[in-house]
Order: C-alpha cells, then structure tokens, then sequence
C-alpha cells in the first residue's frame, strides 16, 4: 500500500436526536448498523487495507445514538488493525461520563458540530421541539475538553448565520478550539449576491485577525480559509500576505 493510510467513513445510524434547519438526511430513519454488518465491514477493510494502517470515521446521524454498535466496531477493529486511526463526528449533546471515557480511551479526535456563539449556533441546531442546543453543547465540552482528546470545531456557515461568521470563530478560539473548520452550506438555494457580499466580508474580517494576532505560528489552525479566500475573490494586502506564507 506504500506506507499511505487508508480512510473509512461508516455510517453507524441515519437517525439523530436533533432537527438542524440545513440537514441533509432528509427525514429521520431509526435503522442502526447491525452487528452482522459491523463483521462484514472489518472483513472488507482488512479484504482493502492488507492490515496496513488505516483511518476510520465515526459518522451518522448522530453516531453515539449507536453507542453499543461503536463499542462492538471498535472492540473488534483494534483487534484486527493495530494502527488503526480513531475519529468521530458528533453533535455532543449525548455525552455523558460513559460515553467520554470510553472515547478518550479509543478515539484519536474527536470533530464536535458546533456553529459558533449561541446566536449563530442555535439559528439551525435545534432539538426536535424546536429548542436550542447550545447551552447543552456547550456544557458537554466543557468536560470533554479536560481530556486527552484532540478536538476539532465543525461550523456549518448557511443563510441564517452567515452575518455571525466572524464573532462565531473568534468565539470558538476564546472558549478553547485550536482547530475550527467552517464549511458554507452550499446545498441551499437560499443565498442571495447581498448575503454572499456580507459573508465575503466576514471572511475578510478573519484573514486580518489570522494575520494581526499570527494564528498560524500559535497552533490554531482555520481550516481551509484559504480556500474560501482564493474563491470568493478576495485580493488585498493581508489576503495576499497569508496566501504567500
């Protein structure tokens, strides 16, 4: 395999236990992986990998309305593949002192989906009753930011919290994120020229904070900025100065 590391993203359950404005899972199914399915997808990976090192993502719906299954899949995985790469996507609001251990003990980093400051945050993640899940996010990585756990911020950017783009990531870094991922909802039709415009300026506002307070050189990394600045277009002095390093 030439020493490159394989990558494996399993499904574990299409259901989830909040109603986000820009899901893409359409409407909510209760089928969780079996454990017939769970021996078969080792049988693959090994069948792929050769038992060369591999990386796998926990992913869903919400993965951790599977918790069984996940400790079944990851019982049985790091029997079969000693450099096996552990990594979740999750909305962290099902954590618990169980759930933490056990993936503080297994997982190498954990991706928690997180809009930004409570405005932003709580425009689009929603529980099923139509509450916020902020304040329960929130008190969920509190205590898994005691571990020792690689944590990753994931920010869905759409047309009702793209104005807040900029306080949300400065947010982010003040409660404690070193890396933050912020991805535009690019499934939407709901984008307007002005809404573009106004979040293209929000990109600018983080491209001078990145190079003001030279985040690159203190470990805090915003992922893919760059990218986001090649495309929207924007060209001048810092944009340039950051592209260039």
């Amino acid at each position: 395999m030439g020493g490159e590391k394989l990558n494996f993203n399993i499904f574990f359950t299409n259901n989830c236990n909040l109603k986000c404005r820009y899901c893409y899972e359409g409407e909510k199914q209760k089928s969780i992986i079996s454990q017939k399915i769970i021996d078969q997808t080792l049988d693959f990976i090994y069948s792929v990998s050769g038992g060369e090192p591999i990386t796998v993502t926990t992913h869903g719906g919400e993965p951790l309305l599977a918790f069984k299954e996940i400790q079944y899949f990851v019982k049985n995985a790091k029997k079969r593949f000693p450099n096996i790469y552990l990594q979740m996507t999750t909305n962290a609001t099902l954590l618990d002192a169980q759930k933490i251990d056990f993936i503080e003990k297994n997982y190498n980093k954990i991706s928690i989906s997180i809009d930004g400051n409570q405005k932003s945050h709580d425009a689009n993640r929603v529980f099923m009753d139509g509450s916020g899940t902020y304040n329960t996010v929130m008190n969920n990585y509190k205590k898994i930011k005691k571990r020792n756990i690689e944590l990753e911020a994931r920010m869905t950017i759409n047309p009702y919290n793209y104005m807040y783009t900029y306080e949300s990531i400065l947010h982010l870094i003040q409660i404690g994120f070193t890396k933050i991922l912020p991805v535009p909802d690019v499934f939407t039709k709901e984008w307007t020229e002005e809404m573009l415009q106004i979040f293209k300026n929000e990109l600018k506002k983080i491209v001078d904070y990145i190079v003001r307070n030279k985040l690159e050189y203190k470990k805090i990394s915003i992922v893919q900025i760059r990218l986001y600045v090649r495309f929207y277009g924007i060209r001048y002095k810092y944009a340039t100065m950051m592209e260039s390093n």
